[in-house]
């Protein structure tokens, strides 16, 4: 069986700071067969809440470097985790068709406009109007989501 971590963030995505050399080192010595780059992007953040967006060439450029560098020792891949929003899809689906990605990885981070993670979210909402409309979200911009790979932070609510 070949591990590979499937769920990674380099320097192109806002909320990391991990160099890909370095995430390579790192994959290697803990023994995995390879990584994949998973930057996040998700368009209409909501205000105050940092904006997750980079650009996809210029990270696709880099990963292929190394990819190309250490293909004898790893297998590396490049990834995004895009942010679904029943209003960002036009824009979701452009970008996705503008760039090829080895792997897509779906998440919801906001819901209604309101970060779960922050806490906000909750006031109004007892768990099961907090959780369910969260998860919600996730069915609804599934069925309208083209094409991805990876359900990602399905436990996002839970943070």
């Amino acid at each position: 069986m070949k591990l590979i971590d499937t769920h990674t963030h380099s320097l192109f995505s806002s909320d990391s700071k991990m160099d890909i050399e370095a995430a390579l080192q790192y994959t290697r010595e803990a023994g995995l067969h390879g990584i994949v780059f998973t930057e996040h992007y998700d368009f209409d953040v909501p205000e105050g809440i940092i904006a997750f967006e980079f650009d996809p060439a210029e990270q696709q450029a880099a990963v292929r470097d190394i990819a190309e560098r250490y293909k004898t020792d790893i297998t590396v891949l490049t990834g995004i985790e895009v942010g679904m929003q029943p209003a960002s899809f036009d824009k979701i689906h452009g970008l996705l068709d503008q760039h090829t990605f080895d792997q897509i990885i779906a998440s919801v981070h906001f819901v209604d406009q309101e970060d779960p993670y922050h806490g906000g979210y909750y006031i109004g909402k007892d768990a099961k109007r907090a959780y369910g409309r969260y998860l919600e979200t996730i069915y609804n911009c599934i069925r309208q989501m083209k094409t991805f790979d990876i359900l990602g932070h399905f436990d996002y609510i839970a943070r």
